[in-house]
């Protein structure tokens, strides 16, 4: 390169500080066009056989802008346009505060309200982080731009910089009291796992205390490794699979692989892949779509369907709005009542979901790591929650003597049409597993009531009901269609555990979820049932 040469590019590049600025948004904006061309809408692909009309309109206008923003390249020394704009809103403190104002709305918008922007965020990660590193690269430049200029007025910046302080301030006291875990906010109910997305801030304090980040996949467990031909066991359920009551090192799924690791064939390293979809019960765990994208993630080699008796089944009429109710089709088939809408409500479900396959979203992480915008979130959550709560109790027949929700499960003559559904649901999940070549295993979580926990010795029955019953009848369904079966309520039976021993597997008395003593029961039983195969049919134990 000649001096000449040198010369000119100098000559060229006169602001290389606003070259810089065009060349890194121009970067962002590409990669945010290349996340929206590389979109693929399967439910409606009405345009080129590939975008539907609202994704076909944000791609053209999304172009326009990036063409836009590209040809200011052609004059890299001409910054009038931009400081232009910046001294006419820096000159106009309300007008800028309002600038400001937006933009701290959209960046809200980005890390808090993913079910407003529900395309955006779900299904175009980068376009979210690139659009979300604009806007705070666009804040940052209006806010200090000439700062400390006594030519322009300056107390507009410091009633942003103080409010920024006191957000900062706030957030790192939020985090201190997380970290030493006295933060006396829950901020991980289930309502707030509906993202599943990678390295999400997991603080629990109903019933035992579960704190931590979730893992590589979005799960409440350690990172899932998939190592090359190891031999996987996806455990599916609900949210006692899930288990942030208490940490995730404690969950059973972490001591049933720990066990199989030290007892297993040193070959083949084995792993237990936690899968537990809170709320909604078999209808989402064991949706054939999450199914089809759980065997194209993992690959297992085993599948623990993990069946929660105090609430998978569903009541003979409604559980209650949000909830996708099922009716039972001939032969042995159950489909999802879509007239009553829930089915809308399991669909989006289902893409929360999905996101934790999606890879690292830094949006998405941010996002649930940024405790003050959470903790808000959730009190407006929770407020308008409460206003439509459902007392199940109330739901569904009363001819029955065990006071539970779903208490006409324990009776044989009001228990029909909900057996038959969740048997459904179970052999329609295992037919499809069995077609991916992976073997299906079943296991039953018993529940039980105050009275039950107030004798001293074991009697699961009331008048005309029985506790144990609806185990029973799955055990039957299971040894019908050769699924290996364990009921956990009759092994705590079968080895004389007294009623307050059962009590302290459980939280809050015996109606929560597992205690990490739970956690460890249910392992073992799992272990040596189906693995160590120690356990008889009168322990529970089916192995077909």
């Amino acid at each position: 390169m000649t001096t000449n040469t040198l010369d000119s590019l100098e000559d060229r590049i006169q602001k290389p500080g606003y070259l810089l600025l065009l060349v890194l948004v121009l970067l962002l904006l590409i990669i945010g066009l290349v996340d929206l061309i590389d979109f693929v809408h399967e439910e409606n692909p009405i345009i080129f056989g590939r975008y539907d009309v609202r994704y076909f309109i944000l791609l053209v206008l999304y172009t326009l802008v990036t063409l836009a923003w590209a040809s200011l390249l052609l004059r890299p020394n001409d910054d009038y346009l931009l400081t232009g704009a910046l001294d006419y809103i820096q000159m106009r403190p309300l007008l800028a505060i309002a600038v400001m104002f937006f933009l701290g709305l959209v960046i809200i918008a980005l890390l808090t309200v993913a079910e407003i922007l529900e395309g955006l965020v779900s299904t175009l990660p980068a376009l979210q982080v690139t659009t979300l590193a604009i806007t705070l690269l666009a804040a940052g430049i209006i806010l200090f731009y000439k700062f400390g200029d006594e030519s322009r007025p300056q107390w507009w910046r410091w009633i942003i910089l103080v409010a920024l302080g006191i957000l900062l301030v706030i957030e790192l006291l939020l985090h201190g009291l997380a970290y030493f875990r006295v933060l006396p906010f829950d901020l991980s109910t289930t309502q707030s796992l509906d993202d599943y997305s990678s390295y999400s801030r997991i603080y629990h304090t109903e019933e035992g205390f579960g704190s931590g980040l979730t893992n590589n996949y979005g799960r409440y467990a350690p990172d899932f490794e998939l190592l090359p031909d190891s031999y996987r066991i996806a455990v599916l359920g609900d949210s006692f699979v899930e288990g942030i009551q208490v940490s995730k090192e404690q969950i059973f799924a972490v001591h049933l692989e720990e066990r199989l690791v030290a007892n297993g064939k040193q070959e083949q390293i084995s792993e237990v892949l936690s899968l537990g979809h809170p709320n909604r019960g078999p209808g989402m765990y064991l949706s054939d779509w999450l199914l089809s994208v759980m065997i194209a993630a993992f690959d297992p080699n085993e599948a623990i369907i993990f069946f929660d008796m105090a609430s998978d089944f569903q009541t003979v009429d409604r559980a209650g709005t949000g909830y996708p109710y099922f009716v039972y089709v001939d032969p042995g088939k159950a489909e999802m009542d879509k007239s009553r809408g829930e089915w809308f409500d399991l669909h989006v479900a289902e893409h929360h979901v999905f996101r934790g396959y999606m890879g690292f979203q830094p949006g998405l992480t941010l996002k649930s790591n940024y405790l003050t915008f959470r903790l808000i979130w959730e009190s407006i959550s929770r407020y308008l929650a409460a206003g439509n709560t459902v007392d199940n109790a109330e739901v569904g027949p009363t001819a029955y003597d065990i006071d539970l929700p779903n208490g006409f499960m324990f009776n044989a003559e009001t228990n029909e049409n909900a057996l038959k559904i969740a048997s459904a649901q179970i052999d329609m999940a295992h037919e499809k597993l069995k077609d991916a070549d992976i073997e299906t295993r079943l296991v039953t979580n018993p529940v039980f009531t105050d009275a039950f926990y107030e004798q001293k010795t074991w009697n699961t029955t009331s008048g005309n009901s029985d506790l144990l019953l609806p185990e029973l009848q799955l055990r039957e369904s299971a040894a019908q269609n050769g699924i290996p079966f364990l009921g956990l309520g009759t092994y705590m039976q079968a080895l004389g555990l007294s009623p307050a021993d059962v009590q302290t597997y459980y939280f809050d008395e015996g109606r929560g979820h597992y205690t990490p003593e739970g956690h460890q029961f249910v392992a073992e039983a799992i272990y040596q049932c189906f693995y160590a195969q120690t356990l008889t049919a009168e322990e529970g134990c089916d192995l077909r």
